[in-house]
């Protein structure tokens, strides 16, 4: 019976079909190695996404925070300037009764020198 290279055929047949099952199995793993990838990348999106919304809302209580300091400043700011003119006013006053005092005591002394030239 006659080959009519049937044999080398099935040969050649055999080792492509070696070969396609090799590249399919190489081109399976590279499908399961990038799968994984994909799983940790979206595990570390989803990390991130959560640190993110930690870290927003520290900002936000700190903010928060900062504005009640702010305010706390603003009162205390103007109690300062408050007091700082009650004190102005209270030296003004003490200044003018002082005045007063010394003219009263300059008055005085003149009366008693009057007096005691008069004798």
């Amino acid at each position: 019976m006659p080959d009519y290279g049937c044999d080398r055929l099935l040969m050649d047949t055999d080792q492509k079909l070696d070969r396609l099952d090799q590249k399919l199995e190489i081109l399976t793993d590279q499908v399961g190695r990038l799968t994984e990838g994909l799983v940790e990348f979206r595990l570390d999106l989803r990390e991130m996404k959560e640190v993110m919304r930690q870290q927003s809302e520290v900002l936000q209580r700190q903010s928060e925070t900062l504005d009640r300091q702010s305010e706390k400043m603003d009162r205390q700011s103007e109690m300062m300037r408050q007091n700082h003119e009650a004190f102005m006013a209270e030296m003004k006053q003490i200044r003018e009764v002082s005045q007063q005092q010394a003219d009263t005591t300059a008055r005085l002394v003149k009366i008693v020198d009057q007096l005691l030239s008069k004798e």
